[in-house]
């Protein structure tokens, strides 16, 4: 009995560590991100949550009354919605590969970000910039997942690319 028993939890460890992970019914990669690859995508997540909250403020300066820029502000406020969306699929993806999301301080203060704007210039001039940012961090990130052959395989490869088909604008 006791024997049976003994098989039993081992046979539910190796279960439970070496089966595929499942959540919502798919089958995910347990294979854990490169560390420096994990460490890029929180940059990440950071990046779009930065550009959710500029967005969102900029949405909020155009909305006041005397700057008066409704059709802006309703613009932004979409464009904020979209970085928080791009932020929780960054922060799944990178669960989904079995890594762990650490989310940091949001410090645009001392980033060089202008949080008060004098006209919609200054606001449009902001929003390129930080679209910039966020593109170059993403295309760095890209090249050093294939620097760290984060893919290993073509199939892998191919998931990669569905997982993340969401970027393509």
């Amino acid at each position: 009995m006791k024997i049976m028993m003994w098989m039993i939890i081992f046979a539910s460890w190796i279960l439970a560590v070496y089966a595929p992970i499942q959540i919502h019914g798919e089958v995910e990669d347990p294979i854990a991100l490169d560390n420096q690859v994990e460490e890029g995508l929180n940059d990440q997540i950071l990046n779009e949550y930065e550009a959710f909250y500029i967005y969102d403020h900029m949405a909020s300066y155009l909305s006041r009354p005397e700057v008066g820029l409704s059709g802006f502000a309703k613009f932004f406020r979409e464009s904020a919605n979209e970085e928080l969306e791009h932020a929780r699929k960054f922060s799944e993806f990178v669960n989904k590969r079995n890594s762990k999301v650490v989310l940091k301080n949001i410090l645009l203060a001392s980033s060089g970000v202008p949080m008060d704007f004098k006209n919609i210039h200054e606001v449009i001039d902001t929003a390129i910039g930080k679209e910039l940012e966020v593109t170059a961090h993403i295309n760095a990130l890209h090249k050093l997942a294939s620097k760290m052959n984060d893919a290993t395989n073509e199939e892998r490869e191919i998931k990669l690319q569905q997982d993340c088909q969401w970027l393509l604008f």
